[in-house]
């Protein structure tokens, strides 16, 4: 499951033009990584269920978190409780796709769970995007690229 240390999460929803419609970030506590990410798809999902969207594409930077939330997962993972949560919400009546995505193809979301590392413990909507993430919003939305090395 990896280390454990101080964990958040934080996510965007955009339309399908890129521009932002809320944002949320969540302080977890004590975590893994991967816990972090699972926590960020369902409060991700949660929030855009809420707001009364039905057709979305996830966008998840852990290849990990989407295996296990698009595969099959037993009742003896550690961290099973979160992943058939995220599941459920899959099944509900809307129209739904969680995928990887490169962190650096989605620097703004990985900005907002940087920026729930400073909020109270707890989950925070965001109905304006900060400051600090309207430049990484514009980059997102352009698909401007980074340089990446991936191994083969």
């Amino acid at each position: 499951m990896g280390e454990l240390g101080a964990i958040s999460a934080g996510g965007i929803i955009r339309n399908d033009a890129g521009v932002w419609v809320k944002g949320f970030v969540t302080k977890l506590g004590c975590g893994s990584i991967l816990e972090a990410e699972l926590w960020g798809v369902f409060r991700g999902l949660l929030l855009t269920w809420n707001e009364g969207i039905r057709r979305i594409q996830m966008e998840c930077d852990s290849l990990t978190a989407v295996s296990l939330i698009n595969g099959e997962t037993g009742t003896n993972h550690p961290l099973s409780s979160i992943i058939h949560c995220c599941k459920d919400l899959l099944l509900r009546d809307w129209e739904c796709t969680i995928y990887h995505i490169y962190r650096e193809q989605n620097s703004a979301a990985d900005h907002m769970a940087h920026l729930g590392q400073n909020s109270s413990l707890g989950f925070h909507v965001i109905d304006l995007p900060p400051p600090s993430i309207v430049s990484l919003l514009a980059n997102d939305s352009s698909r401007e690229t980074t340089a990446r090395l991936v191994p083969v």
